[in-house]
């Protein structure tokens, strides 16, 4: 009699609710798993424009701009004895807001005979710009920054306190604001060095 009364109650179970609940189970596991395809290929999609990013920004550069940065964070260091917001070139003081300059070439600066001559302020500007492109890619998450701020970090934090001399963030505000609103994680995160004592 039990046997019968069980195989009545296995036909008369309603197989639509148990089909339901698998269609469910099925949907989210599913969507779980498309979620998490799209964040990881979202990830490798940062990961690439960062290299990007970087090929772009060191084949944009002219040979000397990095040279020039260097000279310039060397020649205004307080050691040379300059005031803070200027550098030095040969005895004769720049501000730091003159590299900035848009129009023309920007600050050609020479030395006491005038025979000699460095366009100081064509470099940072293109050096400042390639940073202003790569600021506005990382606030709209397509860079990863922890990889931009390896390679460039000691060149974005120069540049940062340059452009704060004169407070002239607005020049550059992508990377201005970029720069900002990251700054207390780049104080924990490593970069390449490339001029020593910087």
């Amino acid at each position: 009699m039990q046997t019968a009364d069980l195989l009545e109650r296995f036909i008369t179970f309603n197989w639509s609710e148990v089909r339901g609940w698998i269609q469910l189970s099925a949907l989210v596991f599913g969507g779980g798993v498309s979620l998490q395809n799209y964040r990881k290929q979202q990830a490798q999609q940062r990961l690439n424009n960062s290299f990007l990013n970087l090929d772009r920004f060191k084949h944009s550069l002219q040979k000397e701009d990095l040279k020039v940065w260097k000279q310039i964070v060397l020649a205004s260091s307080e050691s040379v004895g300059v005031e803070p917001g200027y550098f030095k070139y040969y005895d004769t003081p720049y501000r730091l807001s003159d590299l900035f300059i848009s129009e023309g070439q920007g600050l050609v600066v020479s030395n006491s005979q005038g025979d000699e001559s460095i366009n100081y302020g064509g470099a940072i500007r293109r050096i400042a710009e390639q940073l202003d492109f790569i600021g506005y890619q990382s606030l709209y998450g397509n860079v990863d920054l922890k990889i931009i701020y390896f390679e460039l970090g000691q060149l974005m934090d120069t540049l940062y306190q340059w452009l704060g001399v004169d407070n002239l963030y607005d020049s550059y505000p992508s990377f201005s604001q970029m720069y900002k609103l990251n700054q207390r994680k780049f104080e924990n995160w490593f970069q390449k060095s490339y001029a020593a004592g910087c």
